[in-house]
């Protein structure tokens, strides 16, 4: 059986502007870095974050993503 604790305040609530989405305007792009080694994760944290973004707050937005050396580069096209 599991105890019980009372009276413990959650860690606050992560969301995709995290990234700054809302400050990007059509042209803007930013870039994500990391290693090779975290390359995969990382493009698919950045995509789903993008995805999330657009399903609840700018859907008439347009996005791509590309990587290189340095990370994972996202731009704002629409």
């Amino acid at each position: 059986m599991y105890e019980i604790e009372r009276g413990l305040e959650p860690p606050p609530q992560r969301n995709a502007s995290q990234y700054g989405f809302d400050r990007l305007q059509v042209g803007d792009s930013f870039l994500v870095p990391c290693t090779m080694e975290l390359m995969t994760t990382t493009v698919n944290r950045v995509r789903w974050a993008v995805k999330k973004h657009r399903r609840h707050n700018a859907k008439a937005t347009k996005w791509r993503t590309a990587t290189n050396s340095k990370g994972v580069r996202v731009w704002r096209v629409a």
